[in-house]
């Protein structure tokens, strides 16, 4: 038996006593990068920040519009690993993107370092390099 479970949305508070309203954090299909040719675009047009566990490449042009791409090359290891990289910096993209506000195009590229060093260091990395590029100010603590 299967159970109906309330759904909350945005800006209605679920109409529910208790539940509170939580920003829209998912990552949609146009909220990604996703195509080679822009993939292409980013690496060829795009400026380069590179930190220790990851690196960024940020384009700033006309169809910029605030979406992220993530990549790991086999020097980051195996399948699985180079998986387990790019679903957290994904989530690290999807949780830090309400700081951004200009439009701009991000790939994500992980380093192999980046899967020994866990969740937050990545995550300072990326905040680090965010504020370089100026997307964003970084105060080192979260």
């Amino acid at each position: 038996m299967e159970r109906e479970r309330p759904v909350v949305r945005e800006g209605l508070g679920g109409g529910f006593p208790g539940v509170r309203e939580e920003k829209d954090e998912r990552l949609r299909r146009s909220q990604r990068v996703i195509r080679s040719a822009d993939f292409e675009k980013i690496f060829s047009g795009g400026q380069r920040y590179g930190g220790r566990y990851l690196t960024l490449w940020v384009w700033r042009g006309p169809e910029a519009a605030l979406r992220a791409g993530v990549v790991a090359s086999r020097k980051v290891g195996g399948a699985v690993q180079r998986n387990r990289a790019k679903r957290m910096m994904r989530e690290i993209w999807r949780r830090n993107r309400s700081r951004f506000v200009l439009r701009v195009d991000v790939v994500l590229s992980a380093r192999s370092e980046a899967l020994v060093a866990g969740y937050r260091a990545v995550a300072e990395d990326f905040l680090r390099l965010a504020a370089r590029a100026g997307l964003c100010s970084f105060t080192g603590n979260r």
